[in-house]
């Protein structure tokens, strides 16, 4: 055997180790406590200290794996900034898609009053240029002026006399047109007329005479609508009010044609466009004849 202490050999019946000097029963008893020791429990822990280690080593790879991970992609977008840029952009553009539909939302009144302002112009431009058109047509296609021409010589003369020819007949006797009113009563069924355009009975009087011949115009004066009021001025026969307008000749433009002409009488035709309800537009055409009557130019009747 051997000593324990110094491990010198000995004889198997020592008791002491002649080399150190230890007894040779204490290291046998330790060896045999050594021995009986280490067989059970030793084998035992170490096989729970083995688990426990392999458990423990698992999860601290785990954890270190996940930490890895995690680790990788922090620094990989931290290195790779264009994922932020595209992060941003997808926010700004959701940020501006609400701030153009709030816009929108906002603005939606104003361009539906822009587009009904819009539809309106064009409606009144339209209704403009179809006017205009039809007109042209109606002058283009009858081969009339659309103006009135403005004439000399002879012709100015007729021109003068057939304005207040026209402006006698549309606006004070045949057509259903009167002079306006004041509203205040001149006497039964007598109204005064606006005295802008005759302050007096005779002032109507004289202008009626200074357009036709004394015998026309006496004629004219007696089956007019209008009649002298008590203090002199013009006043209008309200109970002919309602007579209504049947006579569709534009005056508005016509031409005059001289076709016979002496030196105290002329005889002439008139043209204007008949407009009549329902049927296409027309030309129509009169006659009339001035003479000298006084030293002045009058209309032998009313040419209408």
């Amino acid at each position: 055997m051997f000593c324990i202490k110094c491990g010198a050999q000995l004889d198997d019946d020592a008791k002491f180790c002649i080399s150190c000097g230890s007894k040779v029963e204490d290291a046998e008893e330790i060896v045999t406590e050594v021995e009986e020791y280490v067989p059970s429990p030793v084998v035992k822990e170490k096989s729970k200290s083995k688990g426990f280690g392999t458990i423990l080593v698992i999860a601290l790879i785990c954890l270190l794996g996940v930490g890895a991970y995690f680790g990788y992609q922090y620094f990989q977008n931290k290195d790779n900034p264009e994922d932020d840029i595209v992060a941003d952009k997808d926010f700004d553009e959701e940020e501006d898609e609400k701030s153009s539909n709030e816009d929108d939302r906002k603005s939606e009144k104003e361009q539906e009053e822009e587009a009904t302002k819009e539809q309106a112009i064009t409606q009144e431009e339209t209704t403009s240029q179809e006017e205009t058109t039809t007109q042209e047509e109606t002058t283009a296609g009858l081969n009339f002026p659309t103006e009135q021409i403005q004439y000399t010589g002879g012709e100015q003369i007729v021109q003068k006399l057939m304005d207040d020819n026209i402006y006698f007949n549309t606006k004070i006797y045949h057509f259903g047109n009167h002079l306006p009113t004041t509203g205040v009563s001149a006497g039964y069924n007598l109204e005064y007329v606006d005295p802008t355009y005759y302050k007096t009975y005779n002032e109507y009087v004289d202008f009626v005479h200074s357009v036709y011949v004394d015998s026309v115009a006496d004629s004219i004066i007696g089956l007019a609508k209008y009649f002298s009021a008590e203090n002199g001025a013009l006043a209008y026969n309200t109970a002919w009010a309602e007579e209504s307008k049947n006579y569709y000749v534009d005056w508005s433009v016509y031409t005059i044609e001289i076709t016979k002409a002496e030196s105290s009488r002329v005889e002439f035709s008139v043209s204007a466009v008949l407009r009549e309800p329902g049927k296409e537009p027309s030309i129509y055409t009169t006659t009339g004849v001035m003479v000298i009557e006084g030293g002045t130019w009058k209309l032998e009747k009313e040419v209408y």
